[in-house]
């Protein structure tokens, strides 16, 4: 049977979108799927539910998420004895950290078929100068030990095709994103939902998912919300290093009444479907599953203006705005303010994102794993 290494970078053991949809391609093919990450909740139990639902073998590599951290050089020697104790036929890497470790080891140990998936370059139209001084020429040379590159939107797509030399005349392909799951959560009691979430019954809710740091820029929704009427609340689901400061900000501004932090959630589609609008600030998207899974539950839309959301959004470009709370806020206040338009819009995204859903996601990467065996 052949053998292929999925290599991620940090997560949960139930966070099975990321890679689900590798897996399942895996599965079809018969090919014995072994992933490595950093997996921050490792129990037994955890881990062994995970190989168990999805019939993967799971192996603890300690990546950390800043590529400069000194113990990626612990991950990269993990992965080399991985690689050395398994006759992997083939490697699928993602994520910056995982991509640099993942194609330096595997050069290292001599897998002959590697595959780089770029959940969004940090070298971009518009990025900062210096994403460009160090991110640019290090996938410009990675390139070269890689045999199939896949961009997860189309500006990335482009900009592969015309910048990267792959190994052995390599192709690079378009997979719109890892897949998400279309099918929709089991009917409850919107006000009871918001009850236990401690929303009012009849507030307008704007709701985002994701970890709170930097990039996601939650600050500016904070912000915009404060220039909303009273009855507008903010939902935030995710944790992460901006939280307490999101806090303070929202203290300072005096929305700790309308600004509610739920945590990490497992039910983030119940949480969708009793909000009234998707929100998101993102400085820098690869292609963002939150705003698809808020798509697919039929909901409007107001994202920043950048590369990802325009693909997913393209068919009501009106949801794509600048990064700034005016500009957020103004587009909350006419969606609010028109409920056909509402209607219109959560009907036109949950249409549209169809074609980003798993079935889709898997077949495409059949495909380009037959490719490679």
């Amino acid at each position: 049977m052949k053998k292929m290494l999925y290599i991620g970078n940090v997560g949960k053991a139930q966070s099975y979108s990321f890679y689900r949809s590798a897996a399942a391609a895996a599965r079809e093919l018969g090919i014995e799927f072994h992933i490595a990450f950093n997996c921050v909740d490792r129990t037994k139990s955890n881990v062994k539910r995970m190989e168990s639902d999805l019939g993967i073998y799971f192996h603890q590599i300690d990546f950390e998420r800043n590529p400069l951290h000194f113990a990626n050089i612990r991950a990269y020697k993990q992965l080399i004895a991985l690689m050395k104790a398994y006759d992997f036929d083939f490697i699928h890497c993602n994520t910056p950290v995982g991509g640099l470790c993942g194609r330096l080891t595997a050069r290292r140990c001599g897998i002959k078929k590697v595959i780089y998936q770029a959940h969004g370059f940090h070298f971009y139209k518009g990025a900062p100068l210096i994403n460009w001084l160090l991110y640019y020429p290090v996938e410009k040379l990675l390139a070269r030990c890689t045999d199939v590159l896949i961009a997860i939107n189309k500006e990335d797509f482009a900009l592969a095709q015309v910048k990267m030399r792959l190994r052995n005349n390599g192709a690079v392909y378009y997979v719109p994103g890892v897949g998400i799951d279309l099918s929709d959560p089991p009917e409850t009691d919107r006000a009871e939902v918001r009850k236990s979430l401690g929303l009012p019954e009849d507030a307008f809710v704007l709701v985002s998912v994701g970890e709170l740091n930097k990039n996601k820029n939650n600050a500016v929704i904070v912000e915009a919300v404060k220039k909303l009427d009273d009855s507008v609340h903010y939902a935030l689901c995710g944790t992460g290093p901006e939280e307490q400061k999101l806090k303070a900000l929202a203290e300072t501004l005096g929305l700790s009444g309308r600004v509610h932090f739920l945590g990490y959630r497992d039910d983030v589609k119940t949480i969708l479907r009793a909000s009234d609008i998707f929100v998101s600030m993102s400085y820098r998207e690869g292609l963002s599953r939150s705003v698809m899974e808020a798509m697919s539950m039929g909901l409007p839309c107001v994202v920043s203006d950048i590369r990802g959301n325009r693909d997913l959004l393209s068919h009501q470009s009106a949801q794509c705005v600048p990064i700034d709370a005016d500009a957020l806020s103004r587009a909350v206040s006419e969606l609010r303010g028109d409920q056909d338009l509402l209607m219109a819009y959560g009907e036109a995204n949950r249409k549209a994102v169809r074609k980003f859903g798993m079935e889709s996601v898997v077949e495409r990467l059949k495909q380009i794993y037959r490719s490679l065996l």
